[in-house]
């Protein structure tokens, strides 16, 4: 009998994600109270810049716990259970017959053969006229191509 068992355990990820989570809120609020106090126009543009970076990692930290809630939630449990049971019959002589198989693979074989080399044949004769007429098209093109460079050289 044959038995698998497979899990994850997402805990440790997720507690990482609070954590991860907590700290980037940290420094979103400290941006916002940077923001507040801010009186250039280029300290402002540059703490909204870093405020709108921590805000988009924040959305994904929260979309990755979001997703390991669900998928906690949505646990799938699927049992499977095979028994191998392997049953081997007494053979006799009657039954092996090893030279009668052999012979008949060999037939096999020759048979196979023959039929492939028939099958080329039939196939070059089909498209005989079509070779023919591809054979007389290059003739024409190597002549015309060689006449060019006797003329050229």
């Amino acid at each position: 009998m044959d038995s698998s068992i497979t899990g994850q355990d997402v805990t440790e990820e997720y507690i990482d994600l609070e954590s991860r989570l907590k700290s980037k809120q940290t420094v979103e609020s400290r941006l916002l109270s940077f923001m507040e106090q801010a009186e250039k126009t280029e300290d402002l543009l540059a703490i909204s810049k870093d405020l709108a970076k921590v805000q988009e990692e924040i959305e994904t930290i929260k979309g990755r716990m979001n997703y390991l809630e669900n998928k906690a939630d949505l646990a799938t449990v699927t049992i499977s259970i095979e028994e191998n049971k392997v049953e081997v019959k007494n053979l006799g002589d009657s039954q092996l017959k090893t030279w009668e198989k052999t012979k008949e693979q060999f037939k096999k074989s020759i048979n196979f053969l023959i039929s492939a080399f028939s099958s080329l044949f039939i196939f070059l004769i089909g498209y005989l006229p079509l070779f023919f007429l591809l054979g007389i098209i290059a003739f024409i093109i190597i002549f015309i191509i060689r006449k060019r460079i006797k003329r050229e050289g």
